[in-house]
């Protein structure tokens, strides 16, 4: 009886969990050193200054990570600036803000979107991250919610984050997850979440990415020919004179 009891008791906060639906909004922002600052190009560090707001949707144990309508910002533009008395003008692609990413906790499965340059997207297939989290004994209320910290190391990179039991859901920004309680703030040496909005019971609808006849990479793969395109590309200035101006021009493209 005791045992009838024990496995109702599991399967009902199993179906509580997993029956939620959340809708959460996050921005999302670059950390940068001083000294990162101070030598990055100016027309750069204008884009990678700026935050961006994100949306991710739970429900049923899948969720889809996403930008915001108010964040789609794939357009090129020009940035113009002058460097040591020279005018210089970078036509910036910024890919960063376009990405999706869709998690099935049930299953494990990862699946996700992103820009590899101007026109291109890579389409990655993995498993959710196993991040075996150290939660602390620290909490501090952020945006109204008790949270409380925990921290992990994944792929090289220490992460620190404040999760909420509040909203008992196993979720939160891009790759984060695995706590039990929302994630309402997360940080790394490169990136920034924060919650700004969410709403409890919303009525949204996951829908699976569909990578069908699509060539699939791991996340090492991906990485791997990144960095291998990056060591073989070479992007030729362009300089043009006129009168006593000297403008140089190059195209770069910001992804993440």
């Amino acid at each position: 009886m005791k045992k009838f009891i024990l496995t109702a008791f599991i399967f009902f906060i199993c179906n509580f969990l997993y029956s939620q639906s959340v809708y959460v909004e996050y921005l999302e922002s670059k950390k940068m050193s001083e000294n990162s600052r101070k030598m990055m190009p100016k027309g750069m560090f204008a884009m990678f200054s700026k935050s961006y707001l994100y949306v991710l949707e739970f429900k049923n144990g899948e969720s889809i990570y996403k930008n915001h309508p108010k964040s789609l910002n794939i357009k090129p533009h020009d940035t113009t600036y002058i460097d040591d008395g020279i005018e210089k003008k970078e036509n910036i692609f910024n890919n960063q803000v376009e990405k999706v990413m869709y998690k099935n906790y049930a299953t494990n499965e990862l699946l996700y979107t992103s820009p590899r340059g101007k026109d291109e997207v890579a389409y990655v297939k993995e498993k959710l991250i196993d991040w075996n989290w150290t939660i602390t004994n620290e909490t501090k209320t952020i945006n109204q919610f008790l949270c409380k910290k925990a921290t992990a190391t994944a792929r090289g990179i220490n992460f620190t984050v404040w999760f909420t039991e509040d909203i008992p859901i196993d979720a939160g920004p891009k790759f984060l997850n695995g706590l039990p309680g929302l994630i309402i703030y997360g940080e790394n040496g490169n990136t920034i979440w924060e919650m700004k909005r969410i709403i409890n019971n919303a009525d949204v609808k996951i829908e699976k990415l569909n990578f069908d006849n699509q060539k699939t990479y791991t996340t090492d793969e991906l990485e791997r020919e990144i960095m291998g395109g990056r060591k073989n590309s070479n992007t030729e200035p362009i300089i043009t004179t006129k009168g006593n101006t000297t403008t140089t021009k190059t195209t770069k493209v910001i992804t993440n």
